[in-house]
Parts: C-alpha cells; structure tokens; sequence
C-alpha cells in the first residue's frame, strides 16, 4: 500500500507544502464548524456541526502512537485510496475499476483520544465538500470514516509543545473547570487536539483538549 511505501522524510515534505510551511502557527487549513456559546479565558463551549473524519486506531506509548497514526492517516490524504466518483450506466465492469485515486486537502486540527492505557484513536476531519457518498474511499483498511453528528465540547486552548505529559494536566484542568460549574455533565474521555507541523516554534502552536458536555 501507498502508506507502507511513503518515507518518513517524503510525508514530512508533503505535509509541509500542505499547511503552507508556516513556523509561526498561522492555519490556512479548513477546520470543522462550530458556534461559541461561551468563552471564560482560555476556556470555551462550542457546539460543533456535523462533520466527517478520517480516524485509525493505534497501539503505544502517546509519541510513538501519535506518529503511527499520522503515517496512516497521510498515506490516505495523499492518495492511497480509491476516488469515489459515480460510474454511469454505461460503464463496463472493467472501467468501473479503473478508477483514479485523489488527493485530499490537510485539514485541522489532528486528533489524538484514548481508548485504554495502550491504545489510541487519531482522526484527521475532511473538508466540508465531502460527504460519505462522494469522500474517497481509503485502500488501507486499518482507516474508517465517520460522520460525528452535532455535539456540544468544553474546549481549553493551550500553546506549546504536544505530549501526553502536558496534555493530560491541561484535561484535568478542564475537568475541574466543567466541575466547578455545577451545571454541566461530562459525556466523554478528553480528546487532545494539534493544529500545527512539528516544526512550528512551540510558543505559536495552538493546541486545545476538548471535552464533550451536557447541560
């Protein structure tokens, strides 16, 4: 498969021209919609709409997992999948297979859940002008798509460095907060979200973990 033969060096150059080289955090990316209802410091509730992921499930340390998944995960936005295009009636049972593969637009943020105390789930979301009819459709099995219907997230936002360290102490952080509220219920395990390359100087990395609630 196209993901088992890509490079590590060649998805780095790849992944570069498609969040547009930046060092200093700036996001030219599509990134999944929502509406704030609420935003203390660096906290906010955000009611996101529905969109569809790209996610895999990974096994290890969060490092090491993290860098797996992504593997995956690019090796199927840059092409190792089958473009899902509508065949015509015409069509013979052998052009129906000679369908081409397709890119896929570098979209944020990178989402990193856990499952257990080895196992994770990354997800890429997709572009908005996809749905699952027309979304290509992924060679490598280990990947699934996913729509995530409407949901409503307490988000804290946080620069730096990504790891497992830092963003388990800043999801305790918001747990506290939602806590303390007294109003909302917590209906998720943290999700850990990254926004930019490795290479972004950390002070401009805009990380975030979210939390989903309810009234």
């Amino acid at each position: 498969m196209l993901n088992q033969l890509i490079k590590p060096k060649c998805l780095l150059i790849l992944f570069l021209f498609n969040t547009g080289c930046s060092v200093f955090g700036i996001q030219s990316e599509e990134s999944p919609e929502y509406k704030t209802l609420l935003t203390v410091n660096k906290i906010q509730i955000r009611q996101y709409s529905p969109y569809i992921i790209a996610k895999t499930k990974v096994k290890g340390v969060f490092d090491n997992a993290s860098s797996e998944g992504f593997k995956i995960l690019a090796g199927y936005i840059f092409g190792d999948n089958i473009a899902n295009k509508k065949i015509s009636e015409n069509s013979t049972a052998i052009n129906a297979k000679e369908v081409e593969s397709s890119k896929i637009a570098m979209t944020a943020p990178v989402t990193m859940k856990s499952v257990d105390t080895n196992s994770w789930v990354m997800s890429f979301s997709m572009p908005s002008k996809y749905d699952l009819e027309t979304l290509p459709r992924p060679n490598d099995k280990r990947i699934t798509l996913e729509k995530v219907d409407k949901k409503t997230f307490a988000v804290l936002t946080f620069s730096g460095s990504w790891n497992e360290s830092k963003n388990k102490q800043k999801a305790e952080e918001l747990k506290k907060w939602i806590v303390d509220q007294k109003k909302y219920n917590i209906k998720s395990q943290p999700a850990y979200a990254g926004y930019n390359p490795p290479w972004t100087i950390p002070i401009f990395k805009k990380n975030e973990v979210l939390i989903e609630i309810s009234y």
